[in-house]
């Protein structure tokens, strides 16, 4: 009997919650495209880009092409009106990376290292946004071949201006180990 009650109880707060709830205006694609183009909004991203980096060199068989995918959330977190703290790591996963050894260059994969940033963003009345953060990498790949040896540590700075066809900035991060 307790169950059945508890049942009926949840599935009337079910039925009852999205009466309560608040509509939020429905945004077109060009107002969603803006909004993420901006380096300060508060629209949270889970991005997976896909690089594929091509080497060359001196040495024998030097060519090489290399592929990783990332997982890159970008986690705002609004602080007042226009200031945001943001929470950005990054975790590559090497398919496919060219490691020089004993017997030439081989494939190696797996986790890379792991990065991230923590940053203040401010959006100006004038539409300038500014950004001031710390950027960190850890030694955490999965395989010593693409491990650092070291924790690296440093500033990063972004100016942008939003424009109507989109954003204009400039983006400086440093890292020392």
């Amino acid at each position: 009997m307790k169950i059945r009650n508890l049942l009926i109880c949840n599935v009337i707060l079910l039925l009852v919650n999205p009466v309560f709830a608040q509509e939020e205006p429905v945004k077109s694609s060009e107002e969603l495209a803006k909004e993420l183009a901006n380096p300060n909004a508060t629209l949270g991203q889970m991005l997976f880009p896909i690089d594929y980096v091509r080497y060359s060199g001196e040495i024998p068989d030097a060519n090489q092409g290399g592929l990783v995918l990332s997982f890159q959330p970008s986690l705002p977190i609004p602080l007042s009106e226009g200031l945001n703290l943001y929470v950005r790591p990054l975790i590559p996963v090497y398919i496919s990376q060219p490691i020089i050894g004993e017997q030439g260059f081989e494939k190696k994969g797996g986790l890379g290292n792991i990065s991230a940033d923590v940053a203040i963003g401010k959006s100006w009345p004038s539409k300038w946004v500014t950004l001031v953060g710390v950027f960190g990498g850890f030694p955490t790949a999965s395989n010593d071949a693409l491990k650092s040896k070291q924790v690296t540590l440093g500033p990063e700075f972004l100016v942008a201006k939003l424009t109507d066809f989109g954003v204009l900035g400039l983006m400086v991060s440093q890292a020392w180990g």
